[in-house]
């Protein structure tokens, strides 16, 4: 029993202090997931080299190092991206097994030949410091970008709704309103959804009751006829007056 107490007090690890997909030193030659284990050893040297002469770029977040090439009209063009990408997706999927090495053909494969990407590619330093630089993961990219747009919006929302004049800015009211509505609906569902499935239930009842009543009508009207039609033939075809009798 003490020992299962004792469980309890053991501090779940935060997410800061769990293993990062990535290895922090890409270059340690004794790490087993590093760049250089886990590409053939003739990649591998050439990557080390570009990384030992080109040390002040690597020292650059992905932000700034963009900045940086663009600058020194080293601009990274889409097939650099692609390969870039291509890369860094056979890294992680390489990283996550013991003794799997990384494959060039799954890097260079459907974007470029063999022949560019060995002799042409992989010799060009201004594009090799790009493609060596990890990316920024999506999910974080697109989380980033959604609160920096969430805080503009709410912003947006400080904004004087008359003009210096004194007058209405019907424009800046108009586009408060879109952003409140925006905001209600992110936080509740739509609206629009939930009125309509409020409405083709209302609609339904009114509309089964409509069907069943009318139906009911037919069928009373349909009796009715049928007893008329059989008084007459036991009146020998002659017809028959119906006379209620008050029961009082």
């Amino acid at each position: 029993m003490a020992e299962g107490r004792l469980q309890h007090l053991v501090p779940i690890p935060s997410e800061l202090e769990k293993e990062p997909e990535r290895p922090v030193t890409l270059w340690d030659r004794d790490d087993p997931n590093s760049i250089f284990n886990k590409t053939d050893s003739r990649i591998g040297k050439r990557f080390e080299e570009l990384y030992l002469d080109n040390r002040d770029y690597f020292e650059l977040d992905e932000d700034r190092l963009y900045k940086r090439l663009c600058r020194d009209k080293r601009k990274p063009t889409p097939t650099d991206n692609r390969l870039r990408y291509a890369f860094w997706q056979e890294y992680d999927r390489c990283a996550s097994k013991k003794g799997v090495n990384m494959m060039m053909t799954h890097v260079y494969g459907g974007i470029c030949t063999k022949e560019y990407f060995y002799n042409v590619y992989l010799g060009n330093p201004a594009r090799l410091v790009w493609f060596l630089c990890p990316p920024t993961s999506y999910e974080v990219y697109a989380e980033e970008a959604l609160n920096f747009g969430m805080s503009r919006i709410r912003k947006m929302l400080s904004y004087d709704d008359f003009t210096i004049e004194g007058k209405p800015d019907h424009k800046m009211m108009e586009l408060k309103c879109k952003i409140v509505k925006m905001l209600d609906e992110r936080k509740h569902g739509l609206a629009v959804a939930r009125t309509a499935a409020l409405n083709v239930n209302v609609s339904d009842k009114h509309l089964e009751k409509k069907i069943t009543e009318g139906t009911m009508t037919d069928i009373d009207e349909r009796l009715r006829k049928l007893e008329i039609e059989d008084k007459i033939e036991a009146n020998g075809g002659k017809p028959v007056m119906d006379i209620e009798v008050d029961p009082s």
